[in-house]
């Protein structure tokens, strides 16, 4: 058998403890790389989420404001029982109101016709009656209810004057 000398002996041990420290270092690169790619993958993750908090924050942001202000709509209440606009006030002619109550598809238009000239008499129960669930729930939910209002005459006294009653029952009218 060979004996090696002492400098092969000490050569042959450095080329082993280098190949060591190479293995070692590739296994530590493989870790870190995967320890960063795992950290980049939460990052992304996370700015997603935040990004997701950040809308939801606004929108609650927006919903308080609204409730400071007493004036949340119906329709973006969570139960969703209320239409955008609870119904139809339309103004044919100075003497008669049309009123179509919204989600009654089965129900026909109600007409209020006023031969003394003062539609606003006329026009005020029927509407507290026609949309007297609507209220209720404005009421109980301190929120408030929309109805459109169409004027197809050439005046705008007529229109005012279904706008104001429609005001006295706290429904916010939308001229159409």
């Amino acid at each position: 058998m060979k004996h090696r000398s002492h400098t092969e002996t000490m050569l042959f041990s450095l080329s082993e403890l280098a190949f060591v420290l190479l293995l070692l270092a590739v296994i530590a690169g493989v870790i870190v790389y995967s320890q960063w790619r795992a950290a980049a993958t939460e990052a992304s993750e996370l700015a997603e989420r935040t990004e997701a908090l950040e809308a939801e924050v606004t929108f609650l942001q927006d919903q308080i404001e609204e409730l400071a202000m007493g004036n949340v709509p119906c329709w973006r209440r969570p139960d969703g029982t209320i239409p955008f606009f609870i119904g139809t006030l339309t103004v044919p002619d100075e003497q008669t109101v049309l009123v179509l109550r919204a989600g009654d598809e089965d129900a026909d238009a109600i007409l209020v016709e006023s031969e003394d000239g003062d539609i606003a008499e006329a026009l005020d129960p029927v509407i507290r009656q026609t949309f007297a669930s609507d209220l209720r729930y404005a009421a109980e939910n301190r929120c408030y209810l929309r109805i459109a209002v169409r004027n197809l005459t050439d005046s705008f006294a007529p229109y005012r004057r279904v706008v104001d009653v429609v005001n006295r029952t706290r429904i916010v009218p939308v001229g159409e």
